[in-house]
């Protein structure tokens, strides 16, 4: 499955590229930052960052979400930290979210977890030398 991977620190958070119509730059300044409505459609946007309780974290990028059946005249818009790079993961490697983490509704938010020992390439230029954690994304709950 090919994914685009943010990081956030200790982890990262993966989002299926099958589920995303275009990534764009965020601009706080724009006012228009992922794109004009057209009439009867809404824009709900979701910030990854805040998700996380760290508001610290600069948004970089806006990823629209592809419409999917009923959610036709919703726009879903993720903010999220930069999108360092694509990748692709195999879906055996993806662990279920423990059963503990569904109090806190992440296992809505979240399909599963991974660790990528390939980040550690990925990273070297950051420093980080972990394999690091990965959450996966669950788009559906954005939709």
């Amino acid at each position: 499955m090919r994914v685009f991977i943010c990081s956030f620190g200790d982890f990262s958070v993966a989002i299926p590229m099958r589920s995303v119509a275009s990534v764009s730059l965020y601009c706080l300044t724009s006012g228009n930052t992922a794109g004009k409505p057209q009439t009867g459609e809404t824009v709900n946007y979701f910030s990854l960052p805040l998700l996380f309780s760290l508001p610290q974290e600069k948004i970089s990028h806006c990823i629209n979400l592809k419409k999917t059946g009923a959610a036709q005249k919703k726009n879903a818009v993720i903010l999220t930290t930069e999108v360092e790079f694509e990748t692709e993961i195999r879906e055996t490697g993806i662990y279920p979210l423990p059963k503990t983490l569904g109090v806190m509704r992440l296992s809505a938010v979240f399909n599963g977890f991974l660790f990528y020992s390939g980040l550690r390439e990925k990273r070297a230029i950051s420093g980080d030398s972990d394999d690091g954690l990965v959450l996966l994304l669950n788009p559906g709950y954005f939709a």
